[in-house]
Order: structure tokens, then sequence, then C-alpha cells
């Protein structure tokens, strides 16, 4: 359609009138002032054509203009009135879409699945008609991580994915991942300040050879987690975290010789640190009780780790691995613990007995203390204290995948990322929903929380230890191996030969190695 310069024509007409006045203006002497008026219609469209997920209908209103000249004084007044026509328009807009792997049935309608929503549907919301993301349904726990990398494999990976950082070196291995670097490096100093405040040390769980290749967006350190109210009730100091605690494992079996005598039955320990992390949110099935994290603690104080490198071939068989074995044997033989949690590989229902008094001390994050006051234990009689041993450090992170090579589905996947880690107020909303299950990203956010003292009493009491041991890289660390699920089942056998089974450490171990070895390093 033609497009008309308002302009030239009103200047057109001034000219046009201008000439005539000097030709005419005694012949208009001669007769009756005349009033004419010109109107002009214009229509001004522009019609953008691109690809469309939706159409976005529109209504344009512009004002109406007018312009009046009057000629030469006596003579006839011409007005020329321009008019803009109002119309509705067509405008197609172009939304990037992608899609984010998170493993909701792992959650259900738990809280967990709420904050994920939120997340979801406020970036949505947000970037209305620019950006959406969908969830890809059906990606269920345990196996995300093997889904998402055959995904990766068959070129048909979702952009951004839900990941574990003690999953991530798989995808460290097959360059899985594309780094985050250069959208880090261009955030504002304040919101990187912000971040980093609680995330610098974290955040080499999430690194490989200088690159971030994922974020946490919520991270949790473990710590001992005790009764008061037991400990009130056999005569035993109920502050454990009032004095000095164990600084080492052997005031450590002495605190648990204590509660012992004094406890009539009552067992200072579970098998818990014996027990793989598991979210309280109901019973689970299909994974074995005993686990190589609680060995990492203890093989990485006896100050030699069974690897440095998540790619390097794995000794299981050293005096350091002995020793750990050895120690918890002793834990076991001098009555700390239950067997009967040892037993049933399948039986997740032993997480319920802390609340009813089974135990003294559980080793875990804040992540499992609401399931245990769902069931009616009283928060007020919870007590932590820091481990005498590095603690292992979780988070659920947040990763872009490799296979995201269209600039603009970057773009989208990074500003969901932002969205979610970066932004104080997604991020309050997030920990409102799990709080006080993580420890949030942002000081901020941290800040804000402990400053609402009268919503959230109790964040104050069990969140300033986990900030301490995510920030101090000599309390925080992660295990984190190629093979570590594996490493896992093969070392969880080993241990229960040598706690059920009466064999020896050295032995257990060098079956164990000698497994391994012949499974993935033939």
């Amino acid at each position: 359609m033609r497009k008309w310069d308002r302009r030239k024509f009103v200047y057109a007409g001034l000219g046009a009138v201008a000439v005539a006045a000097v030709g005419v203006a005694t012949y208009f002497a001669t007769r009756p002032p005349e009033r004419i008026v010109e109107t002009v219609v214009q229509t001004q469209v522009q019609t953008v054509e691109k690809p469309v997920e939706r159409i976005i209908t529109q209504t344009i209103e512009r004002p109406v203009e007018k312009t009046i000249v009057t000629t030469v004084a006596g003579t006839p007044t011409t007005i020329v009135k321009t008019e803009v026509k109002r119309e509705i328009v067509e405008k197609r807009v172009e939304i990037t879409k992608i899609t984010v792997a998170f493993p909701i049935d792992l959650f259900g309608t738990s809280p967990y699945a709420v904050a994920w929503s939120d997340w979801r549907n406020t970036y949505n919301d947000r970037f209305a008609g620019k950006y959406h993301a969908d969830a890809i349904s059906g990606l269920g726990w345990p196996g995300i991580m093997t889904k998402i990398l055959q995904m990766v494999q068959a070129g048909s990976a979702p952009e951004v994915s839900w990941l574990g950082a003690q999953r991530l070196a798989p995808f460290f291995k097959q360059k899985a991942l594309v780094p985050l670097n250069k959208w880090i490096d261009a955030l504002p100093s304040d919101i990187k300040k912000d971040w980093e405040s609680i995330s610098g040390v974290y955040q080499r769980n999430h690194m490989y050879q200088g690159d971030i290749l994922a974020l946490a967006i919520g991270q949790y350190p473990r710590y001992y987690i005790y009764r008061r109210d037991i400990l009130r009730a056999i005569g035993m100091d109920e502050n454990i975290d009032k004095k000095p605690p164990p600084k080492d494992p052997d005031e450590f079996l002495a605190l648990c010789e204590d509660i012992k005598r004094n406890s009539k039955g009552i067992n200072p320990l579970n098998n818990q640190p014996l027990a793989p992390l598991l979210v309280y949110v109901g019973p689970h099935s299909g994974t074995a009780l005993l686990s190589i994290w609680p060995l990492a603690f203890y093989y990485n104080n006896f100050k030699n780790p069974i690897y440095d490198d998540p790619f390097e071939k794995p000794k299981l068989n050293t005096p350091s691995m002995v020793e750990a074995f050895r120690y918890w044997k002793e834990v076991k033989d001098r009555g700390y613990l239950s067997i009967e949690d040892l037993t049933d590989p399948d039986d997740f229902t032993h997480w319920a007995r802390f609340p009813q008094g089974r135990w003294v001390i559980h080793f875990n994050s804040p992540v499992i203390i609401p399931g245990w006051v769902r069931d009616g234990l009283p928060i007020k009689e919870l007590g932590v204290f820091e481990a005498f041993h590095p603690a292992l450090t979780n988070s659920w992170d947040v990763g872009m995948t490799a296979t995201t090579k269209d600039p603009d589905k970057q773009e989208a996947a990074w500003e969901f990322i932002k969205w979610g880690v970066f932004n104080p107020d997604i991020q309050l909303k997030q920990q409102e929903l799990l709080y006080p299950a993580n420890l949030p990203t942002l000081k901020s956010v941290y800040d804000k929380m402990l400053a609402m003292s009268n919503k959230y009493p109790e964040f104050r009491y069990f969140e300033e230890p986990a900030l301490r041991i995510a920030t101090d890289p000599k309390k925080s660390f992660l295990s984190q191996h190629l093979y570590e699920s594996e490493l896992e089942d093969i070392l969880t056998e080993a241990l229960q030969k040598v706690l059920l089974k009466d064999v020896s450490p050295q032995s257990a171990l060098a079956d164990a190695e000698s497994t391994f070895y012949r499974k993935y390093y033939p």
C-alpha cells in the first residue's frame, strides 16, 4: 500500500493556496465569503512477515490531526483536514520456544514441583511474546541423567536440563554442556557479587577445565542434626551446638558412647551417614541404603581420596579406605546404630523413625527437616552441629545442552537460567516454597530471609551453619567421578560384607577394586 507523507501533502497544499490567492483576490472580494473544506484520509499499515508461533491481535488507535490554512483576509477560508484512520492490525510475532527437562515425577505435588512450576510460569508471563518454556514430561528419578545424555547423543536434547552436581562428570566427558562463562561475565557487577558471596566456592562443583557448565538453583551442605528432647530426657546436655562439637572421629565415638550409656536402648545413630541422600517426601524403593557418599567424608578426612580427577582410574583398596571401613565396623560393633536399618535396601520408611525417637543423631541437610515436621516432630527440638569431617555438598542445578546451537535458542535458554538463578524475587519465591530445604544462591535473598524472623524464625537456626560450610572450601566438597553410580554400588556391596558378614575391610576392598577394574577399565 502507498505510504503518504503528511508533511509533503500539507506543504504542497500551502503552496497551491498561496498562488491561487494572488490571482483571484479581486474575484473573491466581489463575492460573499465561502467555507471550503477538503478532507484527506491517510491509512498507514505496515505488515511484518515472520515465522509465527502465535498471532497477537493489536488495536492501533491514532489521533485525528487537523491542519487549518487561511488565505488572504476577506477571502474564503480553506480548511485542510487530515484524518488518520483507526484500524485493527494482525501483527505476526515470532516466539522462541525452549524445552526444559525436570524430573517432575520425583516430586509429584510436593513443594519442589510447585517451585518449578512457579519458575516456569513466571518466566513465560514475563517474556510473553518473545520466549516460552515447556517442560518435558515423563522424566522421573532415577534415570533422568541417563535419559538426558541419550537425548544429547541423538541431537534432540532440551535446551535446559535439570542436573545433579554429583552426576555431571559424564556430561563433562561428552562435552554435552554449553559453557556459561560469557553470559556470567556480562552480568552487572552487583548481581555477580550477590551471587558469588554464596556460590563462589560452591561453583567449583560445576566447573571443568575453567568452564562453568551448570548453575545451582539451590544448594545444601550437610551437618549433624540431633534430638534435644531425647538428650534432655536422658539427663545429657541438650545443647551440643552451644559448645565445641566433636573435632575428630575419636571424639565423635565418645559422644556416641555417652548417648548409648545413658539412653537405655535408644541408638545414638541410624544407618545415616551410611545411607544416601533422599528427599523425604514419602516411601522410595530400589536404591541401596549404603552409599559411597559417607565414605567420601571419611576417606577425605583420612587425607587420601580415591580420585582427584573425575576421569582417572580410582584406587579403592587404599589405607584410607581400609580405615574408613574399619571405622564404620567399629561404630556397628559398639552398637551405635540399628542393624535393622542396614538389612532391607528397599525399606525407606525408616526415615519416619527419627521423629519416633528411634535414634538421636542424624547426618543430613535441611532438605529432610520439612518431612519430619510434617510427621509431628517439633522443630524447636532439633539441634545442629557441624561435622568434624568435610561435608558433602549437593545442589539442584540447571545447564544448557551443547545441542542448543541456535543463537536465539541459546539466548532464550540463558534468559531462563538467569531468571531463576539471578533474580532475587524469583529466588525468594523458590526459597519460600522449599524452606528450609535449600540454601539460596543469592546473598541478598539469604539476608532477607534472616531479616524476616517473624515469618521464618528457624531459618537462622538451620541455615547459618549451612552457609559457613558452603562458603568454606575446607569444609565443603563434592564427590564426583565418571562412574559415580557404579562406585556407589560396588562400595555399598563391599561395606555390606564388612558390616553384615564380618569380611575384613582389606579383603572386601580388594574384591571391589578387582571387580570395578574388570568392568570399567578392562
